[in-house]
């Protein structure tokens, strides 16, 4: 049996193409293991550079990422860094419940001016 794999956000299926004119792929089968089914939230973390401790929840430093208080968008994070001044910090985007250096991406802030 065949399928077409179709990837999210590549524009809507037309006549065996993407709306972007971009072809289909047709695969025979397709291997998934069970927990590449569960797509993971991604977490929106705030890392100290130099020390590598997280913001936690209570707003104190944690080496402990589960602990780390978790931010609904990037905004917030600026914002909180604009409001406390924060230098030498990173956002770190974890994929799933634990760090992974495979996966995640940290991304550097410089610092800013009141």
């Amino acid at each position: 049996m065949s399928a077409f794999l179709y990837l999210e956000g590549w524009g809507k299926l037309i006549n065996g193409r993407t709306s972007r004119g971009l072809p289909m792929r047709e695969v025979k089968s397709i291997s998934l293991r069970a927990d590449m089914l569960m797509t993971p939230a991604i977490l929106r973390l705030v890392r100290h550079r130099s020390t590598r401790a997280y913001l936690g929840k209570d707003g104190l430093w944690t080496d402990n990422p589960a602990l780390a208080q978790q931010f609904e968008d990037v905004r917030a994070i600026l914002k909180l860094q604009r409001e406390q001044n924060l230098a030498e910090i990173e956002i770190v985007l974890q994929m799933g419940s634990e760090p992974s250096a495979e996966y995640d991406i940290a991304l550097p802030l410089g610092n800013t001016l009141r």
